[in-house]
């Protein structure tokens, strides 16, 4: 999938196809945000004016990188885990001892479905994180992609978090269900501290509210 030109993926996301999907619309989004942090770290490293936070801009540019690559590898991950759940759903269901097999095989494939959004979201906090840096450190003259990096980062977050819910749903396991939950609310409100401070610092906050009484 990942391998395809744009188009091509926009046209499989369209049809009727159930995958590609929102899991991998979320890791998608989440590697167009490393690209826009790294492009301002790129153009930060190496000028005059940035010298005293050029260490940290490598830093953060290598943290980038490599989560641009897991996302990437998350794009074909959540598919492989869409179409695994499918095939244990088709499982015989006849005698109690095949009905048994079959809930244990959908259980375990929809903790891997669940697995993959989760670590789309877990990655997206750790990339609202650097775009923050960026965003407050990095060039100024690019400060709006660095922006906007952490905004489609916040949109991976959510997007992942709400596909994990989906799976956690029909888990059979309340206690890893819970465990999962809890998770994800703890990255849902990390996340959206760090977005909004990034926010208000960008002036898009006040652009807002602007001309309201």
């Amino acid at each position: 999938m990942i391998n395809l030109t744009l188009n091509e993926f926009l046209k499989q996301l369209a049809s009727s196809s159930a995958t590609p999907g929102g899991g991998s619309t979320a890791a998608l989004t989440g590697a167009l945000g490393c690209a826009l942090v790294e492009m301002t770290n790129n153009l930060t490293i190496g000028k005059e004016a940035y010298k005293d936070v050029e260490a940290r801009m490598r830093e953060d540019l290598e943290t980038a990188v490599r989560l641009r690559t897991s996302f990437t590898e998350l794009i074909n991950e959540d598919i492989k885990a869409f179409n695994q759940l499918m095939a244990k759903y088709k499982l015989p269901k006849q005698s109690e001892e095949e009905k048994k097999i079959r809930e244990a095989e959908i259980e375990k494939a929809l903790l891997k479905a669940a697995e993959v959004p989760l670590q789309v979201a877990r990655r997206s906090v750790e990339l609202l994180k650097i775009a923050q840096v960026s965003a407050e450190m990095g060039n100024k003259n690019v400060v709006s992609d660095a922006v906007s990096g952490a905004l489609l980062a916040y949109a991976a977050l959510q997007i992942g978090v709400l596909n994990v819910k989906v799976n956690v749903d029909l888990l059979k396991d309340s206690m890893v269900a819970a465990e999962l939950e809890s998770e994800t609310k703890n990255l849902l409100k990390e996340g959206k501290r760090v977005v909004e401070a990034i926010i208000e610092k960008s002036g898009l906050s006040a652009l807002a509210t602007e001309g309201e009484s």
